[in-house]
């Protein structure tokens, strides 16, 4: 969302970064680097979570990519950053480079995301924002309440990959 590091990983998991993610060297590799962007505060790691109709949650499995850079560029589509899908594989981006509908388009997410309205907030406290509630459902989903604000929850870095084992996340401020 900013050129600072702000990137939404908007995928789901039951706990984890990714349940069947071995516990190889490159999945050890890539929840020890999710494990250091997380210590930044423009980057989040969320899952989507709708409500089921039957008191709970189901979480949202979402294919799609969405980049939006400093409220001017935006790039949405299915195309993952690397060779094979930018060349060889059937996926399309549509860029747009437009400030007014990128920002607006910034702020209907996040309000669809989030369940506030953010156009009065700079793009930066939006993040912030969004990470916030985004924690505080993670809580709510651990102690099994689904009357959360919002959809999106924190997901898990899955320690096991890293430690080979223990469950326990790093502690959330």
């Amino acid at each position: 969302m900013t050129s600072s590091l702000s990137r939404l990983v908007d995928t789901a998991g039951q706990g984890s970064f990714h349940p069947s993610l071995p516990a190889t060297t490159y999945g050890k590799n890539l929840a020890a680097s999710i494990a250091t962007l997380r210590e930044h505060d423009n980057f989040s790691l969320v899952g989507s979570a709708s409500p089921n109709g039957r008191g709970g949650r189901g979480d949202v499995h979402v294919h799609g990519k969405l980049m939006l850079v400093d409220d001017r560029w935006a790039t949405i589509g299915s195309c993952n950053l690397h060779a094979r899908s930018l060349l060889g594989h059937s996926e399309m981006n549509a860029s747009i480079y437009d400030p007014n509908y990128v920002s607006t388009l910034r702020c209907e997410l996040l309000e669809a995301h989030v369940g506030r309205a953010t156009n009065h907030l700079t793009a930066i406290d939006a993040i912030k924002l969004y990470r916030q509630i985004a924690r505080a459902n993670r809580k709510r989903r651990d102690a099994g309440a689904s009357d959360w604000q919002g959809l999106v929850f924190e997901l898990d870095i899955c320690p096991r990959v890293i430690d080979g084992g223990a469950r326990e996340r790093p502690p959330t401020q």
